[in-house]
């Protein structure tokens, strides 16, 4: 949902397609004139926005279309692609999550990766006109296996958490960034924090 509350995004990975749904006052939802929008990819699974920019994981259909997509947001609810904002991935990049933190200057994303990996982190710097740019060093190889869900703290927007979920049964970790202002990772001490889970998927951090 956007920050005002007047919005629900929502991807639609079997049709590559975006839905803008207007919120109204009791809660009802309906589309906005034009949706659903292209994803700019194929197979779009996860969805961020800060503001009025929106950017988009396509996962891409194992040959093409893998990419994070940026729109900007009107405020009649219609989405609009950026300029030369899309970032191509890898065939087998496999995205699973893409997020702002809370300042919306920098944006993150994960490289799943074969169940094998290798998995990678990608981090960016968000520019003025809302197109990325990539931290020195991204993608940044994954401390383990299946970096899929992530969030940015809520209370300081250095500071980010990522789910690994491909290490195996009992094995599934959390790994804990300081993220710089140009979008580079340096690992907390002691990262990644085993949870003792298998295949760790989401993660929520509470507001405070």
């Amino acid at each position: 949902a956007t920050p005002d509350g007047r919005y629900l995004l929502a991807v639609a990975a079997g049709s590559h397609e975006i839905s803008v749904l207007r919120i109204a006052a009791d809660g009802a939802l309906t589309p906005v004139a034009g949706s659903p929008f292209a994803s700019g990819g194929l197979v779009p699974i996860s969805i961020a926005i800060h503001e009025r920019l929106v950017y988009v994981a396509n996962r891409g259909n194992g040959t093409e279309g893998a990419n994070y997509t940026g729109f900007t947001l009107d405020d009649e609810g219609r989405l609009h692609a950026l300029d030369d904002a899309a970032v191509p991935l890898s065939a087998t990049a496999n995205p699973g999550a893409v997020f702002f933190n809370g300042t919306g200057t920098n944006l993150v994303g994960t490289q799943v990766g074969p169940d094998d990996g290798p998995s990678f982190i990608d981090s960016f710097a968000v520019g003025r006109d809302g197109r990325l740019i990539p931290a020195p060093g991204s993608p940044f190889p994954a401390q383990a296996t299946g970096p899929f869900g992530g969030a940015f703290s809520p209370t300081d927007p250095t500071r980010l958490y990522v789910v690994n979920a491909h290490a195996g049964p009992n094995h599934g970790s959390t790994s804990a960034y300081t993220v710089t202002r140009d979008g580079s990772l340096r690992p907390l001490a002691g990262s990644p924090y085993p949870n003792r889970q298998t295949a760790p998927c989401w993660m929520a951090i509470t507001p405070d």
